[in-house]
């Protein structure tokens, strides 16, 4: 988040160009029915309040140097424990899966997000590797450990890591080396594959890392990142044999799953039958010793109860023993209290620009420091004293024990912590001590005085309905009935913007249409209201083409429908035209044409409700974030249920993106060319595009 734009604030410009994108999408050619729908886009009924949720305070134990040296029975090099950041302190559930891994005991890792998972399987990994390299096996070709993600972008981010700690290994001269490799679909084949464009991988290589299929063969990675899909791949192919055989798996151990909690169902069996026939294969290829599995999960278990259940659970999964002590969970403490000392809201401001711009008011910093009893040092790094002097701020205090608690309203979170303030001022300065928070380090632990993320729920459109009694409008929420007149669920011609009554006729009413294609009743009718101008209208087409209009009258009440008058007693009653049904039996549920402009849709449907799909929207929220962060963070990771739908919305976001950029280019190339009331010729405007 961009440090000079709070939270809410960002909120509110999402959902902006969120209700800015639906307004274009949906286009009711009817005057009220389209002032209505955007009224109820408009209110409030779409998006809530972003929300502020904290990672709780873990325990800690001792740190990386002293277990490490525990266990080896002698320190490591000193560049082995500058790459793993030893003198920080370790939180306890690191320390215990470091040392169950070290007894040889199989591991499951459950606890909540940041709260450094990747240690607790990294570590132990790295651990062994070291011991390797002491007895001077770890020369001997072979993989030592597979890491399997549910998808790329997390493996992404452990190659990333891996990568800074080679990297600092070597800067540091240690003699332990290790390797890493990710194989993946996008993992080029060798130097010459331009189709996965093998030289960007090469450039963008890291130290230590092995980033073609051809090396990956002929000398195995220590380390090596996959998905279960590509591992199915790497089992089947003959060219991937020399990962497993020929006495190579005899050095293999360590099997890690993460995000374990998604292999459930058949899923689950898919898994667990894959793990089976890889271990299977690396005990042909000549491993004998046991092998050390780790499961990792943010939301595999509710509490203590639920450990056996665990336990169970991996033991399925990898076919290998498990106990429900193996189960490993965060042990949190309280927020140490802070004091009676308040920093204000200018405090944080003045904090805000000494951290972020650098800019060293020694004045203000001294009067701070004077007030929190830690005094302004100008040498000590300024994430540690901004730690101890935020740790003793009983502001910060607060906010740290009710985000840590539950995750909260941000709106509400402000104006607890700043009453004095107005809204919108209590907001900003509740997103500099959030962003203070967030780049304070403890001075006892090295850690972030605060792990925390913001959520933002948007509501996907489910379709709109149309009351007429006792006025007309457009509701946005599901229903069949309000205030005891009919709700009509809508669809709109995506040319000219008429509206459609969509469902069926059943014995005189009004229902919900079918949309499953396996029931005998799928299908959908389409009645469309005519107006009094569009009645006049209709009539004299009809005497002038003598062609039959199928009218119908509909009841806005009580649904009934027919072709003559109603006898239902009620007065507001709509004339409608029921439209001609789609000849293909598989698009029963789809119009032929719009009656009111004749549009066809060229092949596809003419007439669409108002749902749309989720990579539109998706786009315009990954836009509008991606624009309100600094450049030098500006990413963002899109999450999707399965394989096909990242893939494709990837494809989209890219696609749309070359669009909006030639269009831009268009009409940049047009403006520049000075085009006159005659128009600008297509070769003028071609050759200024070029340029």
């Amino acid at each position: 988040m961009n440090t000079t734009t709070d939270p809410i604030t960002l909120a509110q410009t999402v959902q902006e160009r969120y209700r800015r994108y639906l307004k274009t999408m949906f286009y009711f050619r009817d005057k009220e029915l389209r002032a209505s729908f955007e009224d109820a886009l408009d209110g409030g009924t779409l998006a809530k309040e972003p929300f502020l949720e904290a990672t709780p305070v873990f325990a800690s134990a001792g740190t990386a140097r002293e277990i490490f040296t525990r266990l080896l029975d002698s320190a490591p090099d000193a560049g082995f424990l500058r790459a793993v950041q030893g003198e920080r302190a370790l939180y306890a559930h690191q320390a215990r899966a470091i040392e169950t891994a070290a007894a040889e005991r199989n591991l499951i890792v459950a606890t909540g997000t940041g709260s450094g998972k990747t240690e607790s399987f990294l570590f132990p990994i790295l651990l062994h590797l070291y011991q390797e390299f002491r007895q001077g096996t770890l020369n001997r070709p072979g993989v030592r450990a597979l890491v399997l993600y549910p998808m790329n972008a997390l493996a992404n981010d452990q190659r990333e890591r891996l990568g800074e700690i080679a990297r600092t290994l070597a800067e540091t001269r240690s003699p332990f080396r290790f390797t890493f490799g990710q194989y993946i679909g996008e993992t080029p084949e060798d130097e010459k594959d331009n189709a996965r464009n093998a030289r960007d991988f090469i450039e963008r290589g890291m130290k230590g890392e092995l980033v073609l299929r051809s090396e990956m063969r002929e000398t195995p990675p220590h380390i090596l990142l996959t998905n279960y899909s590509m591992l199915e791949y790497l089992l089947l192919r003959p060219a991937d044999c020399k990962l497993f055989d020929d006495g190579r798996a005899q050095f293999w151990k360590f099997i890690v799953l993460d995000e374990a909690h998604q292999y459930r169902g058949a899923r689950g069996i898919e898994m667990a039958l894959l793990l089976r026939r890889l271990k299977q294969r690396l005990r042909e290829g000549g491993r004998r010793g046991a092998f050390r599995c780790i499961a990792t999960s943010a939301s595999l278990v509710g509490g203590d109860q639920d450990a056996a259940a665990v336990a169970q659970f991996a033991q399925d999964l990898f076919d290998e023993p498990f106990e429900p002590r193996d189960l490993i969970v965060g042990e949190t403490v309280a927020v140490p209290a802070a004091g009676a000392t308040k920093l204000r809201a200018q405090d944080y401001k003045q904090l805000s620009e000494w951290i972020h711009r650098g800019i060293v008011n020694t004045e203000v910093l001294s009067d701070i420091g004077a007030r929190l009893g830690v005094p302004y040092s100008a040498t000590q790094e300024s994430a540690e004293l901004l730690g101890a002097w935020l740790e003793r701020d009983a502001r910060t205090e607060r906010l740290r024990t009710l985000a840590t608690t539950q995750p909260l309203d941000v709106s509400v979170l402000a104006e607890t912590l700043f009453p004095e303030l107005l809204a919108n001022e209590s907001s900003l300065a509740l997103a500099q001590l959030i962003e203070l928070a967030l780049c304070a380090q403890s001075p006892t632990t090295h850690a972030p005085l605060l792990s925390a993320r913001y959520h933002l729920f948007l509501r996907a459109l489910e379709g709109a309905y149309v009351v007429y009694a006792p006025t007309k409008r457009v509701l946005l929420d599901r229903q069949t009935r309000v205030d005891g007149s009919a709700a009509f669920e809508v669809a709109l011609c995506r040319e000219c913007g008429q509206h459609y009554f969509v469902g069926r006729i059943v014995n005189g009413e009004w229902q919900e249409a079918v949309r499953d294609p396996t029931q005998d009743e799928f299908g959908a009718t389409y009645l469309r209201p005519l107006s009094v101008e569009a009645e006049a209208s209709e009539e004299d087409d009809e005497a002038d083409t003598e062609t039959s209009l199928d009218i119908y009258y509909l009841c806005a009440q009580c649904a009934k429908i027919s072709r003559a008058e109603l006898t239902c007693g009620h007065t507001n009653i709509l004339r409608v035209v029921k439209e001609a049904s789609h000849k293909d039996q598989d698009r029963a549920d789809q119009l032929p044409r719009c009656g009111a402009c004749g549009y066809h849709g060229a092949g596809r449907d003419p007439v669409r409700e108002i749902i749309y799909g989720a990579d539109g929207p998706h786009a315009v929220i990954a836009t509008t974030l991606a624009q309100m962060l600094p450049t030098e963070r500006r990413k963002v990771l899109a999450f999707a249920d399965g394989r096909q739908e990242a893939a494709y919305f990837a494809w989209y976001l890219d696609d749309s993106y070359a669009d909006l950029l030639q269009r831009n280019l268009l009409l940049k190339a047009i403006q520049r060319g000075g085009a006159s009331s005659q128009g600008l010729a297509l070769r003028d405007v071609a050759h200024s595009v070029r340029n």
